[in-house]
Formats: C-alpha cells, sequence, structure tokens
C-alpha cells in the first residue's frame, strides 16, 4: 500500500524519522526507515540507517542483509558478494540470501560460481515456493551463458510451469529459441505474451522486433526496433538488431 501511495510514503518517513529522534535504539523504526529511503531509491541513505544497528540487535541481520541488496541496487557488486558470503557463513540455512548471492556472482558474469549457490538454494526452498520460478530462471541464465543449453532450457520450462505466463522467462526462452532457429512459432508466441505485458520494456520490444525480423518481416521489424532503440538508445545490441533491419 505504501509502495503506491507517495502520501503514505511521506507521512512513514516523517513517523519513523521522529520515533528515531525519540529513540536512537528503535531498530525497527530504523528498519521501517531504510525501507522508506528504499522506496524512494536513495539507497545510500539506508545502508547508513543500517549501519547504525549493532551486532546486538534482532535487527541486525535483516540490516547487512538489506545492506547488501542496496550495494547490488547501487552496482556495487563486489562489496555486496563479500558482505552476502559473510551472512552465509553464518546463516548457511537461509535460501533467500544464498539466491542473493547467486544473482550477485552473476551480475558479474561469475556463472559457475553463481550455479553452486543457486543449487544450495534450490535443496532449501520449498519445490512449490514462491520463489523457485526464480531460482529456476536465473539457474538457466547461467547454464546458457556456460553453453550448457540442453538444462538451461529444462530450467527455464521448471520455471514457466512454476509461474505460467512469466514474461521475463517467456522473453528469455523465446529469444533463445529464435536464435537456435528452433520452435520459431513457440517462440514467437512467448514473445508477444511478454510485451503485451510489458510493452515498454526496451529489452522485450527488442526480442519482439528481431523475431519479425527473423520472419522477414522488416517493416514491422523496424517499428519495434525503433521503439525499442528510443527507450534505451546505449544499448549497443538493440542498435545491431535495428541496423540488420535496415
Amino acid at each position: 500500500v505504501i509502495k503506491h501511495n507517495p502520501d503514505a510514503i511521506d507521512f512513514s518517513h516523517i513517523v519513523s524519522r521522529l520515533a528515531l529522534y525519540e529513540n536512537p535504539d528503535n531498530h525497527y523504526a530504523a528498519l521501517l526507515l531504510s525501507g522508506i529511503l528504499e522506496l524512494r531509491e536513495m539507497y545510500k541513505d539506508a545502508i547508513a540507517v543500517y549501519a547504525k544497528i549493532p551486532v546486538s540487535s534482532p535487527a541486525f541481520y535483516i540490516a547487512q542483509y538489506k545492506t547488501a541488496v542496496n550495494l547490488r541496487n547501487m552496482q556495487k557488486y563486489k562489496e555486496a558478494e563479500v558482505l552476502l558470503k559473510d551472512l552465509i557463513s553464518d546463516y548457511p540455512d537461509n535460501a533467500q540470501t544464498l539466491l542473493d548471492l547467486g544473482d550477485t556472482l552473476r551480475m558479474q558474469e561469475k556463472h559457475k560460481e553463481a550455479l553452486k549457490y543457486y543449487r544450495q538454494a534450490q535443496e532449501l526452498f520449498p519445490k512449490t515456493a514462491d520463489k523457485m520460478w526464480q531460482v529456476y530462471y536465473a539457474m538457466g541464465i547461467s547454464l546458457d551463458q556456460t553453453d550448457d543449453w540442453k538444462k538451461a532450457e529444462k530450467m527455464f520450462l521448471k520455471a514457466l510451469k512454476l509461474s505460467p505466463n512469466n514474461l521475463l522467462v517467456m522473453n528469455y526462452l523465446g529469444y533463445s529459441w529464435l536464435k537456435q532457429g528452433r520452435h520459431p512459432e513457440r517462440a514467437f508466441e512467448y514473445i508477444v505474451k511478454a510485451y503485451n505485458q510489458a510493452p515498454f520494456n526496451s529489452s522485450i520490444t527488442d526480442s519482439l522486433g528481431w523475431a519479425f525480423y527473423r520472419f522477414g518481416l522488416y517493416n514491422e521489424a523496424i517499428n519495434y526496433l525503433e521503439k525499442a532503440v528510443d527507450n534505451e538508445p546505449s544499448n549497443a545490441v538493440i542498435n545491431d538488431h535495428l541496423g540488420d533491419a535496415y
């Protein structure tokens, strides 16, 4: 509710600041304030608040974990990696931390190491947990990037089974199939479904334009690829696809 209500964000920001002013040791107010700062994308300020929560506090672990997430949001991946590994050494059975560490490593192109932590998270999450599609999706990407498409494809299909019509999974799988010249009709269907959910997503718009290009429908391809370039003009892959269509 707070996330989508600017007035609620402002009110919560004020109240949490007042609570901390009255009692600087109110660590739960600190967590609330940091969450508000994160909603405002003030990640550095949120980290500064988390840093004041001592080791003795029951809120310490969540403060450290959220600090790592914020470092990743700031693209400080190495710092986030170090902190997450410290947390895992103390709490080795936390599936969410393992998943986040895998993601942090994947963002640094450390795919083989990422897979190690994804597999640990996979073992710890219940098989029907809401997070499981994310584990399979992330594993699929890292497997693909380590040239093991056969296993990657299985992961993407598992993710779709748990989260049908998931736009991220459909876009990645559909685009990959098109690159390989496999299942063209199904690939196009997935990409269209993803686009209908997120027509302003430049990556998905690029996939749709490139799909039209692969089918030889160049005018349609140009329409979507130009839109994708307008949304993300510095993306080399999208510009390359548009150049091919021209």
